[in-house]
């Protein structure tokens, strides 16, 4: 039994009784492409996926589009302004980017559990946003 490489993996190479070589075992279809991000494992799409009807709404479904946990969405987003549920949440909230830039201009994490009002969400972060401007001038705000 011989080995040889194709596509870049280690496959079993047999000879038959003419001495001719021959796979073992058929070569496996390609997996779908894969990027590296926020989410690791994120599946690249070759078509459109299917959006769930609530996603990113309160109590809906998780704004992430692999994600779309049904009924878990109750983490809002102050910056997308859409909820996600906890486990995505989480993993917003403590990346490292996000976690120093949502302190720096909210004053907290970047999602928060809850349903957001419209009227509080724009006055708490009216406040925030003089805070940060009297730190770091108009021109950054």
């Amino acid at each position: 039994m011989a080995y040889t490489t194709i596509d870049g993996k280690l496959v079993k190479v047999k000879k038959s009784a003419t001495g001719k070589k021959y796979l073992s075992q058929p070569p496996r279809p390609p997996e779908p492409r894969r990027e590296p991000g926020l989410f690791p494992g994120r599946i690249t799409y070759d078509e459109q996926p299917v959006l769930a009807a609530d996603k990113g709404e309160f109590e809906g479904s998780c704004n992430i589009t692999r994600c779309q946990r049904p009924n878990s969405a109750t983490w809002f987003n102050h910056s997308t302004r859409k909820y996600y549920c906890r486990s995505c949440a989480h993993t917003l909230n403590f990346d490292s980017f996000n976690r120093k830039d949502a302190l720096e201009m909210w004053g907290h994490l970047l999602c928060t559990e809850g349903e957001v009002i419209e009227g509080d969400y724009q006055e708490i972060h009216e406040h925030y946003r003089k805070l940060h401007e009297e730190k770091y001038g108009k021109e950054h705000a």
